[in-house]
């Protein structure tokens, strides 16, 4: 039996969240859960986690320090006359706080003007474990994939 062929494939979806500069992050309000979606710049490391740096002050890392669960859009619609016929992707998964000197190289090489704020004692980096992908390419190319069909 022939194999199906995909509307949006792992390495596109993977390239369109490298390409990306900010996303929209979506956290669960406490206690409610009701969603809260604020705007970040992000950076993808070496195992294709994507990476946030967040202050304890902000709404987002409040969120994610009661429930880590989250999702970030990405989002490549910039300049469409129909944005809703253009590529973006939103990942789902957990984040969990790191203190990693590669992972803080990696983000400051996308973002070097964090360099200043980087530092502050209430900011820290934050990766994402991908669980699963929706990808969208426009109309009627949509595909989910298993976090594994990002390599």
């Amino acid at each position: 039996m022939p194999s199906k062929t995909r509307n949006f494939t792992g390495s596109e979806a993977k390239k369109l969240m490298q390409n990306a500069n900010t996303a929209a992050l979506s956290t669960l309000t406490p206690p409610e859960k009701h969603p809260f979606v604020s705007l970040v710049t992000v950076a993808i490391d070496a195992s294709g986690g994507p990476v946030v740096l967040i202050s304890e002050l902000a709404w987002h890392t409040k969120n994610l320090v009661q429930d880590n669960r989250a999702a970030l859009l990405f989002d490549n619609t910039h300049g469409l006359s129909d944005p809703l016929t253009g590529a973006r992707v939103t990942a789902i998964g957990v984040f969990e706080k790191i203190d990693d000197p590669a992972v803080r190289k990696c983000f400051l090489s996308r973002h070097p003007d964090a360099a200043v704020y980087s530092d502050f004692s209430d900011f820290s980096f934050w990766r994402m474990e991908i669980e699963k992908v929706h990808a969208i390419a426009g109309f009627g190319r949509i595909e989910t994939l298993d976090a594994r069909e990002l390599t």
